[in-house]
Parts: structure tokens; C-alpha cells; sequence
């Protein structure tokens, strides 16, 4: 994972524990609705973040035996598509 992607990971969880704030002011009937918005907008761009930060999908392995049985290499396969 990227820094990003951990920068991200760490701003989801904070939010989350806003969050969790939130709810435990709102239970005793004195909801702080800036643990609302600060929460929700901690998940929300620690979300982006870790989106934005993820890494690429390896290239998948099915099929290889086909493409070699076939004279096909990894190369040539990408240039006709």
C-alpha cells in the first residue's frame, strides 16, 4: 500500500471514532453534531484515499499454457487487442 493509501487508512479510522463519539453524545440525549460532521468527513477522505492509494492488479496468469500453445507471447497478445 502506498502512503497514501496508509495516510488514507489512518484518516478512515479516525473517522470512524468520531463517529463513535457521535453516537455515545447522541445516546445521552446531547448529540455534538460537529463529532458528525468531522467523523463523516474523516471517512470520507480517508475513503478517497485509500482508493487513490491502492495498488495495481497483478496481470493474471490464466490461460498462459494457451497463449504458449497458441505462439502467442505476453507481448503480442497486448498489441493486436
Amino acid at each position: 500500500m502506498t502512503l497514501g493509501g496508509r495516510i488514507g487508512q489512518f484518516c478512515l479510522f479516525l473517522g470512524l471514532l468520531v463517529l463513535i463519539l457521535f453516537f455515545i453524545t447522541d445516546q445521552v440525549k446531547n448529540p455534538n453534531y460537529l463529532f458528525f460532521c468531522a467523523g463523516s468527513l474523516g471517512v470520507l477522505i480517508g475513503g478517497l484515499m485509500m482508493w487513490k492509494g491502492r495498488n495495481p492488479t497483478s496481470p493474471s496468469g490464466r490461460f498462459r499454457s494457451l497463449r504458449r500453445a497458441g505462439g502467442k507471447t505476453d507481448e503480442s497478445s497486448e498489441e493486436g487487442e
